[in-house]
Protein backbone atom coordinates (compact mmCIF):
# COMPACT_ATOMS: atom_id res chain seq x y z
CA UNK A 1 0.00 0.00 0.00
CA UNK A 2 1.28 3.48 -0.82
CA UNK A 3 2.04 6.05 1.84
CA UNK A 4 -1.02 8.08 0.86
CA UNK A 5 -3.18 4.94 1.07
CA UNK A 6 -1.93 4.23 4.60
CA UNK A 7 -2.64 7.81 5.57
CA UNK A 8 -6.21 7.59 4.27
CA UNK A 9 -6.75 4.34 6.17
CA UNK A 10 -5.34 5.87 9.35
CA UNK A 11 -7.59 8.91 9.07
CA UNK A 12 -10.62 6.73 8.33
CA UNK A 13 -9.98 4.52 11.38
CA UNK A 14 -9.38 7.59 13.53
CA UNK A 15 -12.74 9.07 12.52
CA UNK A 16 -14.50 5.74 13.09
CA UNK A 17 -13.20 5.63 16.66
CA UNK A 18 -14.00 9.28 17.25
CA UNK A 19 -17.51 8.76 15.89
CA UNK A 20 -18.21 5.82 18.22
CA UNK A 21 -17.17 7.93 21.22
CA UNK A 22 -19.32 10.80 19.93
CA UNK A 23 -22.39 8.56 19.67
CA UNK A 24 -21.86 7.24 23.21
CA UNK A 25 -21.53 10.72 24.72
CA UNK A 26 -24.50 12.19 22.90
CA UNK A 27 -26.71 9.20 23.70
CA UNK A 28 -26.22 9.38 27.46
CA UNK A 29 -29.34 11.49 28.10
CA UNK A 30 -31.55 8.98 26.26
CA UNK A 31 -32.35 5.39 27.14
CA UNK A 32 -31.35 3.39 24.08
CA UNK A 33 -31.35 0.01 25.81
CA UNK A 34 -33.05 -2.91 24.07
CA UNK A 35 -33.06 -5.51 26.86
CA UNK A 36 -36.80 -5.90 26.32
CA UNK A 37 -36.00 -7.64 23.03
CA UNK A 38 -33.99 -10.30 24.82
CA UNK A 39 -36.12 -10.83 27.90
CA UNK A 40 -38.41 -13.79 27.24
CA UNK A 41 -40.57 -13.81 24.12
CA UNK A 42 -39.04 -16.02 21.47
CA UNK A 43 -41.96 -16.18 19.05
CA UNK A 44 -41.86 -14.83 15.52
CA UNK A 45 -41.21 -11.08 15.77
CA UNK A 46 -42.41 -8.70 13.04
CA UNK A 47 -40.35 -5.51 13.02
CA UNK A 48 -41.97 -2.11 12.45
CA UNK A 49 -39.68 0.69 11.26
CA UNK A 50 -40.30 3.03 14.20
CA UNK A 51 -39.61 0.21 16.63
CA UNK A 52 -35.97 0.17 15.55
CA UNK A 53 -35.21 3.82 16.25
CA UNK A 54 -37.56 5.35 18.83
CA UNK A 55 -35.75 7.27 21.55
CA UNK A 56 -38.08 10.03 22.80
CA UNK A 57 -40.82 12.47 21.88
CA UNK A 58 -38.09 14.97 21.04
CA UNK A 59 -36.79 12.86 18.20
CA UNK A 60 -36.24 15.87 15.96
CA UNK A 61 -33.43 17.30 18.07
CA UNK A 62 -29.75 16.93 17.33
CA UNK A 63 -28.94 14.84 20.41
CA UNK A 64 -31.92 12.56 19.93
CA UNK A 65 -30.79 11.98 16.35
CA UNK A 66 -27.47 10.67 17.63
CA UNK A 67 -29.29 8.57 20.24
CA UNK A 68 -31.51 7.21 17.48
CA UNK A 69 -28.44 5.86 15.73
CA UNK A 70 -27.30 4.21 18.95
CA UNK A 71 -30.74 2.64 19.40
CA UNK A 72 -30.67 1.23 15.87
CA UNK A 73 -27.25 -0.31 16.45
CA UNK A 74 -28.50 -1.92 19.66
CA UNK A 75 -31.62 -3.27 17.92
CA UNK A 76 -29.49 -4.81 15.17
CA UNK A 77 -27.32 -6.51 17.78
CA UNK A 78 -30.36 -7.73 19.76
CA UNK A 79 -32.08 -9.14 16.67
CA UNK A 80 -28.94 -11.01 15.71
CA UNK A 81 -28.81 -12.51 19.20
CA UNK A 82 -32.55 -13.16 19.41
CA UNK A 83 -33.20 -14.72 15.97
CA UNK A 84 -36.76 -15.52 14.74
CA UNK A 85 -37.62 -12.08 13.31
CA UNK A 86 -38.54 -10.58 9.95
CA UNK A 87 -40.01 -7.52 8.27
CA UNK A 88 -42.71 -6.96 5.69
CA UNK A 89 -42.01 -5.68 2.19
CA UNK A 90 -43.44 -2.31 3.21
CA UNK A 91 -41.04 -1.93 6.13
CA UNK A 92 -38.10 -2.97 3.96
CA UNK A 93 -39.10 -0.35 1.39
CA UNK A 94 -39.14 2.35 4.09
CA UNK A 95 -35.66 1.35 5.22
CA UNK A 96 -34.40 1.25 1.62
CA UNK A 97 -35.74 4.80 1.20
CA UNK A 98 -33.77 6.01 4.23
CA UNK A 99 -30.67 4.12 3.13
CA UNK A 100 -30.85 5.65 -0.33
CA UNK A 101 -31.31 9.12 1.15
CA UNK A 102 -28.11 8.87 3.17
CA UNK A 103 -26.23 7.30 0.29
CA UNK A 104 -27.19 10.25 -1.90
CA UNK A 105 -26.19 12.67 0.87
CA UNK A 106 -22.76 11.08 1.19
CA UNK A 107 -22.22 11.39 -2.55
CA UNK A 108 -23.47 14.97 -2.54
CA UNK A 109 -21.33 16.08 0.40
CA UNK A 110 -18.22 14.48 -1.12
CA UNK A 111 -18.93 16.29 -4.39
CA UNK A 112 -19.47 19.56 -2.53
CA UNK A 113 -16.21 19.15 -0.58
CA UNK A 114 -14.33 18.46 -3.80
CA UNK A 115 -15.78 21.59 -5.39
CA UNK A 116 -15.41 23.68 -2.22
CA UNK A 117 -19.13 24.40 -1.77
CA UNK A 118 -20.34 25.52 1.65
CA UNK A 119 -23.74 23.82 1.54
CA UNK A 120 -25.46 20.82 0.00
CA UNK A 121 -29.23 20.49 -0.46
CA UNK A 122 -30.42 16.89 -0.09
CA UNK A 123 -33.13 15.26 -2.15
CA UNK A 124 -35.46 15.87 0.83
CA UNK A 125 -34.76 19.58 0.72
CA UNK A 126 -32.51 19.63 3.79
CA UNK A 127 -29.67 22.16 3.72
CA UNK A 128 -26.50 20.45 4.97
CA UNK A 129 -23.35 22.34 5.92
CA UNK A 130 -20.44 20.83 4.04
CA UNK A 131 -17.83 19.78 6.61
CA UNK A 132 -15.79 16.71 7.39
CA UNK A 133 -18.00 16.25 10.45
CA UNK A 134 -21.24 16.21 8.44
CA UNK A 135 -19.71 13.75 5.98
CA UNK A 136 -18.63 11.46 8.82
CA UNK A 137 -22.10 11.50 10.40
CA UNK A 138 -23.88 10.77 7.12
CA UNK A 139 -21.49 7.88 6.43
CA UNK A 140 -22.40 6.59 9.90
CA UNK A 141 -26.12 6.76 9.10
CA UNK A 142 -25.57 5.01 5.79
CA UNK A 143 -23.74 2.15 7.50
CA UNK A 144 -26.46 1.73 10.13
CA UNK A 145 -29.26 1.60 7.55
CA UNK A 146 -27.25 -0.82 5.40
CA UNK A 147 -26.75 -3.08 8.42
CA UNK A 148 -30.42 -2.88 9.44
CA UNK A 149 -31.57 -3.67 5.91
CA UNK A 150 -29.14 -6.57 5.66
CA UNK A 151 -30.21 -8.26 8.90
CA UNK A 152 -33.93 -7.83 8.18
CA UNK A 153 -33.52 -9.35 4.73
CA UNK A 154 -31.68 -12.22 6.38
CA UNK A 155 -34.61 -12.60 8.77
CA UNK A 156 -37.05 -12.75 5.86
CA UNK A 157 -34.93 -15.43 4.23
CA UNK A 158 -34.50 -17.56 7.34
CA UNK A 159 -37.71 -17.12 9.32
CA UNK A 160 -40.60 -16.42 6.94
CA UNK A 161 -43.43 -18.84 7.80
CA UNK A 162 -43.87 -21.58 5.21
CA UNK A 163 -47.62 -21.63 5.79
CA UNK A 164 -50.01 -18.99 7.15
CA UNK A 165 -52.52 -20.00 9.79
CA UNK A 166 -55.12 -17.40 8.74
CA UNK A 167 -56.20 -16.06 5.37
CA UNK A 168 -54.39 -12.73 5.00
CA UNK A 169 -57.23 -11.13 2.98
CA UNK A 170 -59.69 -11.89 5.77
CA UNK A 171 -57.31 -10.53 8.39
CA UNK A 172 -56.68 -7.45 6.23
CA UNK A 173 -60.42 -6.70 6.02
CA UNK A 174 -60.69 -6.86 9.81
CA UNK A 175 -57.60 -4.68 10.40
CA UNK A 176 -58.79 -2.06 7.90
CA UNK A 177 -62.25 -1.95 9.51
CA UNK A 178 -60.82 -1.63 13.02
CA UNK A 179 -58.47 1.10 11.82
CA UNK A 180 -61.34 3.03 10.21
CA UNK A 181 -63.84 2.51 13.03
CA UNK A 182 -61.41 3.72 15.67
CA UNK A 183 -59.86 6.42 13.47
CA UNK A 184 -56.37 5.10 14.12
CA UNK A 185 -54.93 6.58 10.91
CA UNK A 186 -52.51 3.71 10.49
CA UNK A 187 -50.45 3.79 7.31
CA UNK A 188 -50.63 1.00 4.77
CA UNK A 189 -47.21 -0.19 5.94
CA UNK A 190 -48.34 -0.27 9.60
CA UNK A 191 -51.47 -2.23 8.71
CA UNK A 192 -49.31 -4.59 6.68
CA UNK A 193 -47.19 -5.38 9.75
CA UNK A 194 -50.30 -6.28 11.76
CA UNK A 195 -51.81 -8.37 8.97
CA UNK A 196 -48.59 -10.32 8.45
CA UNK A 197 -48.13 -11.00 12.18
CA UNK A 198 -51.75 -12.05 12.77
CA UNK A 199 -51.90 -14.17 9.62
CA UNK A 200 -48.86 -16.16 10.75
CA UNK A 201 -50.89 -17.33 13.76
CA UNK A 202 -49.97 -18.35 17.29
CA UNK A 203 -46.74 -17.10 18.82
CA UNK A 204 -46.40 -13.94 16.73
CA UNK A 205 -45.41 -10.52 17.99
CA UNK A 206 -44.61 -6.99 16.87
CA UNK A 207 -41.75 -4.61 17.63
CA UNK A 208 -43.10 -1.08 17.42
CA UNK A 209 -43.25 2.35 19.04
CA UNK A 210 -46.63 3.15 17.48
CA UNK A 211 -49.37 2.96 20.12
CA UNK A 212 -52.10 2.67 17.47
CA UNK A 213 -50.35 -0.21 15.73
CA UNK A 214 -49.84 -2.06 19.01
CA UNK A 215 -53.47 -1.46 20.01
CA UNK A 216 -54.87 -2.83 16.75
CA UNK A 217 -52.51 -5.80 16.97
CA UNK A 218 -53.77 -6.61 20.48
CA UNK A 219 -57.39 -6.29 19.32
CA UNK A 220 -56.66 -8.58 16.39
CA UNK A 221 -55.11 -11.21 18.67
CA UNK A 222 -58.32 -11.16 20.68
CA UNK A 223 -60.51 -11.32 17.56
CA UNK A 224 -58.73 -14.37 16.12
CA UNK A 225 -58.12 -16.05 19.50
CA UNK A 226 -54.37 -16.47 19.07
CA UNK A 227 -52.15 -17.88 21.79
CA UNK A 228 -48.64 -16.92 22.92
CA UNK A 229 -48.62 -13.57 21.13
CA UNK A 230 -46.67 -10.59 22.43
CA UNK A 231 -45.77 -6.94 22.00
CA UNK A 232 -42.25 -5.52 22.14
CA UNK A 233 -42.97 -1.90 23.02
CA UNK A 234 -39.99 0.15 21.89
CA UNK A 235 -41.46 3.35 23.31
CA UNK A 236 -41.62 2.04 26.89
CA UNK A 237 -38.83 -0.52 26.42
CA UNK A 238 -40.89 -3.49 27.66
CA UNK A 239 -42.21 -6.80 26.36
CA UNK A 240 -45.80 -7.80 27.08
CA UNK A 241 -47.54 -11.11 26.46
CA UNK A 242 -51.01 -10.67 24.96
CA UNK A 243 -53.93 -12.78 26.22
CA UNK A 244 -56.66 -13.27 23.62
CA UNK A 245 -59.29 -13.67 26.36
CA UNK A 246 -58.61 -10.12 27.43
CA UNK A 247 -57.76 -7.14 25.22
CA UNK A 248 -55.39 -5.76 27.86
CA UNK A 249 -51.65 -6.28 27.59
CA UNK A 250 -50.84 -8.66 30.40
CA UNK A 251 -47.89 -7.14 32.25
CA UNK A 252 -46.28 -9.52 34.72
Amino acid sequence: MSGSGKAVMYIDNFYKGLFVCFVMMESESYDISVDFLRERDKGLLYVDTCGTNWVSAGKGTYKSGIAKMGKMKNVISALRERENFLATDGVLEEIVGSRDHYRECVRGIKHAIKNKYDEYVSNRGNVILVTDDSLRKHIGWLRVYNNLLSILKEGVRLYSPKRLMLDSDYVCDYVNKRNDDRKMNLSEVDRGVIVAAISSGHGSGVLSADASLMSVFVGSVRKFKLNDCFVCDSMNRKSYPVLWRDSRWHRD
